[in-house]
């Protein structure tokens, strides 16, 4: 078949509104002056060999086609016949790029349906009429004049995409070609994606690849970003699921919270409850591991906070301990900020502490807090001129105060005034470097002072306090 119509108006075959559909046949199709096949809503191939060469100015296909459950094709493309090489895995580009593409059945020759006979032509199994198919508990929609189409197997392509409703009342809107087995359980193509409206409002972008079964359980089959209030994000890997009333957990390689320069890291399997009422967008479902803390204690919502998204681990493992009453370190501090940052190369970044050189757990951390201007050390001493860093002296709850200032400015955190400053009772105590962080920091809810109006800036930070201020200082940026 020869086409020779006007620019842009004429196809060898062309469905002006919904579907082209090709169920059996030899087809050689040439076209002068537009495509040679075109679907408005979209191609669907069933079965024939189809060789398409455009000669004009379009190239051989308008949309990249959809195939049957039954047809398994073998696609060629190029140029023209001389130049066209098998393509092992076409993409839409495939056939909307290339001026010559010839399909055909996996180990067929002819014009039919691959597969036994039952079908004029060679063909196997015919496809059924547009049917209702088997969605399991889910609830499926499709556009005006594109039904889904089922074949005699009992599987369904949705030519035109659709809608699945899960019945805990997450929306997935599905692209053309999506597929659903016959048991219910629905499958996105490659190379498209679909969009998920969750029962609480978040939307997560699904790729090709991802499954939502029978029940309404959602796969993801790559990665995956869940939007969360205010720009802040959090990236899923492959192999999350998603419950039919939004419970997420997390796949292998864990997930990543961020917002501004921060970075959170939540383990493998972790169960994520998101809730747009609670700071982050979410909360995490995790029961407590340290045998040396209650869940009636002052503490205890920030340790299973810093706990659950990496940034403080326990002191022992046989029992597991957090010893929220230990002294924390400078070298504590910087490597948990460390970890909030993303654990960045330092590779290049020079070492100006004389104290922290080496290989030690902290000596990345350290740095990398220097090269940003987070920390800056004691500075020289006065009889060997060392530059020293302190990293294994207890922190001051000043130099802490401190150290976070400079963070929040490093990772262009905002913070909100939710108090008015009274000053504490020992403010003259308060060394200088240290004053405006402390006011700052009090302004902000993260620091709150000791019992009796005090603060306390010389005494040393516990590892409970460390956790708290963490805390306060993630959920209200």
């Amino acid at each position: 078949m020869t086409e020779y119509g006007s620019s842009g108006l004429a196809c060898c075959l062309k469905a002006q509104s919904g579907n082209l559909v090709i169920e059996r046949g030899a087809l050689d199709l040439v076209s002068y002056n537009s495509n040679c096949l075109y679907g408005e809503s979209g191609i669907i191939i069933r079965g024939g060999t189809i060789t398409a060469q455009s000669r004009g100015p379009l190239n051989a296909y308008n949309t990249a086609p959809v195939f049957g459950s039954g047809y398994t094709p073998k696609v060629s493309a190029g140029a023209d016949a001389a130049s066209a090489v098998l393509v092992s895995n076409p993409t839409s580009a495939t056939y909307t790029g290339n001026r010559y593409v010839k399909v055909e059945p996996t180990g067929g020759t002819g014009g039919g349906n691959p597969g036994g006979g039952g079908a004029p032509g060679g063909g196997g199994t015919p496809p059924t009429t547009p049917t209702t198919p088997e969605t399991g508990d889910n609830k499926l929609s499709t556009p005006t004049g594109q039904p889904p189409v089922t074949d005699e197997d009992g599987n369904t392509t949705l030519p035109g995409g659709g809608t699945v409703e899960t019945p805990g009342g997450a929306v997935i809107d599905v692209p053309a070609g999506t597929t659903i087995d016959k048991d219910g359980n629905v499958k996105i193509p490659p190379g498209t994606q679909a969009d998920v409206t969750l029962p609480r409002g978040q939307k997560i972008t699904l790729p090709g690849g991802s499954t939502i079964d029978s029940a309404g359980i959602i796969t993801t089959g790559g990665g995956s970003q869940v939007s969360l209030p205010d720009g802040k994000t959090l990236d899923i890997p492959p192999g999350s699921s998603i419950s039919n009333d939004g419970k997420l957990t997390v796949g292998s390689g864990g997930a990543t919270y961020s917002y501004g320069g921060m970075e959170l890291s939540i383990a493998e399997g972790t169960e994520i409850i998101f809730d747009e009422d609670v700071p982050l967008g979410y909360f995490i479902s995790a029961s407590n591991p340290y045998s040396d803390m209650s869940d009636t204690s002052w503490y205890y919502d920030s340790v299973m906070f810093v706990y659950n998204h990496g940034l403080m681990v326990g002191t022992s493992t046989d029992p597991m301990e957090f010893s929220p009453n230990a002294t924390a370190t400078r070298g504590m501090i910087v490597t948990i900020l460390y970890r909030m940052a993303g654990c960045p190369d330092v590779s290049g970044l020079p070492n100006p502490f004389d104290d922290a050189s080496g290989d030690k757990w902290y000596t990345d951390a350290v740095r990398w807090a220097a090269a940003n201007g987070i920390v800056s050390g004691y500075g020289e001493t006065s009889a060997s001129r060392e530059r020293l860093f302190g990293p294994e002296d207890s922190i001051t709850r000043e130099q802490l105060a401190a150290i976070l200032d400079n963070y929040i400015g490093f990772a262009g955190l905002v913070l909100p005034e939710l108090h008015e400053y009274p000053g504490f009772v020992d403010d003259e105590d308060i060394t200088d470097y240290a004053r405006v962080a402390t006011e700052k920091l009090f302004r902000s809810g993260i620091v709150a002072g000791k019992p009796g109006g005090v603060f306390d800036p010389k005494g040393n930070a516990t590892r409970a306090e460390v956790a708290a201020m963490l805390t306060r200082l993630i959920t209200v940026s």
